[in-house]
């Protein structure tokens, strides 16, 4: 039941381009931020400045994508 929930939300996701658009934004901050040191480096010390503790943004699968959706989410919005 649960693989099924996870595919329809899936599907509702896709056909929404809102939805879909703001998934390929999460998806890109997560690249950029998770493949680069040096980004990670000047995002850490922005948030040090402004005195704010960041979330990690964490990649947003297909697989167990609400759960993965929902703390990417949570952190992009909290921070």
């Amino acid at each position: 039941m649960a693989h099924r929930m996870e595919l329809a939300v899936k599907s509702a996701v896709d056909d929404v381009n809102i939805v879909s658009n703001f998934r390929l934004f999460v998806d890109s901050l997560y690249k950029v931020y998770s493949m680069s040191p040096k980004n990670q480096r000047g995002l850490e010390a922005a948030a040090r400045q402004t005195n704010v503790h960041l979330l990690k943004v964490q990649k947003v699968f297909d697989v167990r994508w609400v759960f993965s959706s929902f703390i990417s989410v949570k952190a992009l919005l909290r921070d």
